[in-house]
């Protein structure tokens, strides 16, 4: 059985156009605006803030880029670029709400840029504001069909729309659970439950050596094994794990890959494949990327730390994936670069997993 994920997101970056004005005796109040971006006058200062902050943000230095692109934005406050540039730094700092914020700003200033549509609609998708995201999405859909990445937003929109379907089957027309539920069990395992057996405890795990896959970096199998570790905390001891020295004595083999193409879905920044069972699980493959997905997202420790997480989520039984951006196990991949810890949610879920035998045997 292949786990998958319902959809990933967009993030869009523009590349403003810049030019130099040739002007001939002009005042001292003229020169200040020689210079356009994305067809406005604009000046130097404000022109050197920009693309400081747009550098800062290629080296991933967020918060600086943030600081250098809100400069940026006061200074040419009708400048759909600016804010849209200052938007992404918001939002890989975890200040989403500003950054949509932001993205609404540089869309009332250009409604026709598609970079924008697409980075609003990840940007809901991202918190788990589905309705929104679709309406972003279908928003960039009816103004730009022949887009090169209509196709990608088209299939995000049919995947979040399956969610959404699937919420509302468990939650009621509102998609959204009562207040007073502390878990997401009913959410990750609506096609049937599925576990280890307490018997096969501690699991056995062998993770390979990622030497030689592009992009692998030797903090990597570091991350990963913290995040089993986690997970046997947060199941208060149901789960455990052992390490072992080769594939042929694990039950859980952990690989790394650098080609998203060779995954079911090519959205994917990490893979987990199950054989069950009637009587639960037997094996468990998981396979991490070791590149980015998206180029604006580096993969950093801290959006590896998160896939690890997710992908071990999905072979102790944790099969599907819930509507909370905080949960472990949330649909979407985030456009933040903070550390991922799990949650009571997380820990309050893998515990009703394994605390009492299951009521079903294997997924439906």
């Amino acid at each position: 059985m292949k786990l998958t994920k319902v959809s990933t997101l967009l993030v869009a970056t523009t590349l403003a156009g810049v030019s130099f004005l040739q002007t001939s005796q002009a005042s001292a109040e003229e020169m200040r605006y020689e210079y356009t971006m994305g067809g406005k006058a604009t000046t130097a200062e404000a022109l050197d803030a920009f693309n400081r902050g747009r550098q800062l943000l290629r080296v991933n230095n967020n918060s600086d880029a943030a600081a250098m692109l809100k400069k940026a934005v006061e200074l040419m406050p009708d400048n759909a670029d600016a804010h849209h540039t200052y938007a992404i730094a918001l939002a890989k700092t975890g200040q989403s709400s500003a950054a949509i914020q932001e993205l609404q700003t540089a869309l009332s200033l250009n409604s026709n840029s598609a970079p924008s549509w697409m980075t609003i609609g990840g940007l809901y998708q991202s918190t788990g504001q589905i309705d929104k995201a679709i309406e972003s999405y279908r928003g960039f859909l009816s103004r730009f069909p022949t887009d090169r990445d209509a196709k990608k937003i088209a299939g995000l929109v049919a995947g979040l729309e399956g969610e959404r379907l699937k919420l509302q089957a468990i939650y009621g027309q509102s998609g959204k659970p009562p207040a007073d539920v502390h878990d997401y069990f009913t959410e990750v395992t609506r096609d049937g439950v599925i576990r280890w057996n307490a018997q096969q405890m501690p699991l056995r795990v062998f993770i390979t050596n990622g030497d030689g896959t592009p992009g692998y970096r030797e903090q990597f199998g570091d991350i990963l094994k913290q995040s089993f570790s986690s997970w046997s905390q947060a199941s208060k001891g149901l789960v455990t794990f052992n390490l072992v020295d080769t594939a042929d004595q694990a039950q859980i083999v952990c690989l790394w890959s650098s080609d998203p193409a060779k995954f079911k879905n090519i959205a994917e920044s990490g893979h987990a494949v199950l054989d069950t069972t009637r009587n639960g699980l037997v094996k468990g493959t998981i396979t991490i990327l070791t590149v980015p997905l998206v180029e604006q997202l580096p993969l950093t420790d801290n959006r590896m730390r998160r896939g690890c997480l997710h992908e071990i989520g999905h072979v102790l039984g944790l099969a599907g994936h819930t509507s909370n951006p905080d949960d472990a196990m949330f649909y979407s991949m985030d456009i933040d670069d903070k550390w991922k810890d799990l949650t009571e949610r997380d820990s309050n879920t893998i515990v009703r997993l394994y605390a009492k035998p299951p009521a079903t045997s294997s997924l439906r």
